[in-house]
């Protein structure tokens, strides 16, 4: 019987250390303490034995059900330092693009003469390769990004736009941000009539993001 809590102790902290997500760990514990587990059920036998021997037996079961306990609140404390080191990481992560985080020099946006300033007419841009990075996990963002205006004086130079839309490749920007500051510097540049940028991000954790942002508001 002790060889056999024995080998019941020591498959229980094999099952407990190859599983990685709490939920997983709680059936676990289910197979081996709940009320139709392993030890549950030697206990339940010991009304077959005789008093002497159901005593004895009776400890050695308790003496392997309190180890299987230590055994998963291990387990238990483990994963939860995980969970919390890999917060942290995001965190960091975060917090190391926010302080090596260029900033993007509307400067090199340039702009010429409207050649029909008497006319009012849209101009329409549309990047589908847009990229930015996730600030939270440093991941890419992918995004087709739409630009409509109707210019006054100005028109943007295209060349430039494009050089400006690529800085943002290695740039850590969440989606409502990204969309608005493109919009705040092609108004600042342009000073147009109106001016609109609709950014529809790929999905990412099964959720698709589309941020549409107008001058004037």
């Amino acid at each position: 019987m002790s060889s056999d809590l024995d080998q019941l102790v020591a498959e229980a902290g094999a099952a407990f250390a190859a599983v990685s997500q709490p939920a997983a760990l709680e059936n676990e514990k289910a197979r081996f303490l709940g009320k139709s587990g392993a030890i549950t059920e030697r206990l339940k036998g010991l009304g077959k034995l005789a008093p002497e021997e159901k005593r004895e037996q009776g400890a050695r079961i308790n003496a392997a059900k309190e180890a299987i306990e230590r055994l998963l609140a291990e387990r238990r404390q483990a994963l939860a330092d995980a969970q919390l080191a890999e917060r942290l990481s995001a965190e960091s992560r975060y917090s190391r693009f926010m302080q090596h985080k260029r900033q993007l020099d509307p400067a090199a946006l340039d702009r010429g003469v409207n050649p029909r300033p008497g006319r009012e007419y849209e101009i329409h841009f549309e990047c589908p390769e847009f990229t930015c990075v996730c600030p939270r996990t440093g991941q890419p963002d992918f995004a087709t990004l739409r630009i409509s205006y109707v210019p006054d004086a100005l028109c943007v130079e295209l060349k430039s736009l494009k050089l400006y839309l690529w800085s943002y490749r290695d740039e850590g920007h969440f989606h409502e941000d990204v969309t608005n500051r493109i919009l705040d510097d092609l108004v600042a540049l342009l000073a147009p009539q109106s001016l609109r940028v609709e950014g529809v991000f790929n999905v990412r954790g099964g959720i698709g993001t589309t941020v549409i942002v107008e001058h004037p508001d």
